[in-house]
């Protein structure tokens, strides 16, 4: 956690599904918005599933994602996840918003109104992957 609150505890609920535990500063009032920074960073060695979603469980009015892919291995198609059931985020199909990373390797997104059981974020087709249909064929 960069700013805005203090981890407390990270539980791995699965082989692939974490909940963090943060604790805030102070209670939040009706109507009062709060703003955290937390940075993730697979450990070297550990492969990654081609996708990271947030899925509110709690009301949550906004979410801003930030992305970087490794110069050397972009991947050759990056997607947008908007409002995916939980269960079609492992299917690994691109949706219909094709992304490009920018030169850094840095993609950035915004997302709001976001609905409980959703999820939001970006996944990719890595570069071993073999496209099965014409939607996997890039932007």
């Amino acid at each position: 956690v960069l700013h805005g609150a203090r981890l407390r505890a990270v539980e791995r609920l699965g082989t692939t599904h974490f909940r963090h535990v943060l604790d805030l500063p102070q209670p939040l009032g009706p109507g009062q918005e709060r703003s955290d920074v937390i940075r993730y960073r697979i450990p070297s060695g550990q492969r990654m599933i081609p996708h990271y979603a947030f899925v509110p469980l709690m009301p949550c009015g906004s979410f801003d994602l930030r992305v970087r892919f490794s110069q050397r291995k972009l991947p050759p198609v990056v997607w947008r996840l908007d409002r995916v059931a939980p269960r079609e985020l492992e299917e690994g199909r691109p949706g219909p918003v094709r992304l490009t990373p920018d030169r850094a390797g840095d993609l950035s997104l915004e997302f709001t109104d976001l609905l409980q059981g959703y999820g939001y974020g970006v996944a990719w087709r890595p570069d071993s992957a073999r496209a099965d249909d014409d939607r996997d064929r890039g932007p």
